[in-house]
């Protein structure tokens, strides 16, 4: 580039921030808008709405995603993987149920599990697991999750925002002899006879509903020293800007009534919250104690009730000074730079 043109350069941006300085001195912009933006404002009319920013400053932004099981649709959280890529969280959140599960063989296991690491691999942030019942719903599951992935219940604080991690399935409850026999039985016809296997897995699933509608899914099992380690964490943070709670089961629903997470319900008393769950494959939306309570749909797993909560999505939460915004985008609606569009499940069956 030449002199000339390096002069003409800086006089054009010297003039344009000279406009803005102007603009601000004369009262036609306030100090906050003529820090955001360089703009040429005439008297009169302008050709936009207003200048008026918004006050609140994103912190962060994170996604969340559910539930890959119950015969899930092949490729789906895989390629949610690849969508969240597009979107650039900073992290992203599970709320559980990422394998099947439930056939208490190691091999079969961490076959399952290697699956699901190479998609979570792709991403270019962090990932952050959360215990569902099909992750850890028998002694030889508990066991790979350890060794795999160690604790099962955590906490952590971003950017002064608490995250509590928690293991509805501490310890694992009965597996009923029906569901680990159907799901042995899909797992087998699958290959040899897709039709039957779907056949199959509609009758499992239309017990599972029976148990949802009723809230008895919904009983969770949380150890004394899961309870005591949260509730320390609760009081020893007792100033952040806002608390996450994420759970699998959505035990605010359960009937009975989960006791021990309205203890921890107890603690978050007084301060700002959120809770995340799945299990239900169904999206619900419920205001609790004056907070945000989510039940999340599917990223890839068997819808349960009936429509109109059955999709595919992410949660997109944007964290601003003013609190957060939960925004549901559902992975159809997710796109690269090519405009391509191939849907995530090839129907709503």
């Amino acid at each position: 580039m030449g002199k000339e043109a390096i002069r003409t350069g800086y006089s054009s941006y010297f003039k344009s921030l000279g406009c803005v300085f102007a603009l601000y001195a004369s009262g036609l912009l306030s100090a906050g808008e003529a820090a955001k933006i360089q703009i040429d404002r005439q008297t009169g009319s302008n050709p936009w709405s207003h200048l008026e920013f918004p006050d609140s400053d994103i912190e962060f932004q994170f996604a969340v995603v559910s539930d890959n099981t119950g015969g899930a649709y092949p490729g789906v959280f895989d390629a949610a993987m690849t969508k969240l890529n597009l979107m650039q969280p900073e992290f992203v959140m599970s709320v559980g149920d990422l394998i099947e599960g439930y056939s208490n063989n190691r091999e079969t296991l961490a076959a399952e599990w290697e699956e699901i690491d190479a998609s979570v691999d792709k991403l270019t942030m962090p990932f952050f697991y959360v215990v569902g019942n099909h992750d850890m719903g028998d002694p030889a599951s508990v066991d790979v999750w350890r060794e795999r992935l160690g604790r099962s219940y955590y906490h952590f604080v971003y950017k002064d925002v608490l995250f509590l991690c928690m293991n509805t399935e501490d310890p694992p409850q009965t597996i009923p002899d029906w569901l680990i026999q159907g799901l042995a039985k899909i797992s087998k016809l699958e290959e040899s006879d897709p039709k039957q296997a779907k056949a199959v897995q509609l009758e499992m699933l239309a017990k599972v509903k029976e148990a949802v509608v009723t809230g008895e899914e919904y009983v969770s099992a949380f150890s004394d020293e899961q309870i005591a380690y949260f509730k320390e964490v609760i009081a020893t943070h007792p100033d952040v800007k806002w608390t996450f709670v994420f759970v699998h089961r959505p035990v605010w629903q359960a009937s009975p009534r989960d006791k021990k997470f309205m203890e921890i319900e107890a603690a978050l008393e007084g301060r700002h919250y959120t809770v995340f769950a799945g299990h239900a494959h169904t999206y619900d939306y419920q205001e609790r104690n004056g907070m945000d309570y989510i039940r999340l749909s599917t990223t890839g797993g068997a819808w349960i009730l009936d429509p109109p909560g059955n999709f595919d999505h992410i949660a997109w939460v944007t964290m601003s000074n003013n609190g957060p915004i939960v925004a549901n985008i559902v992975l159809d609606g997710i796109f690269d730079k090519t405009g391509e569009r191939k849907p995530v499940r090839d129907s709503f069956q």
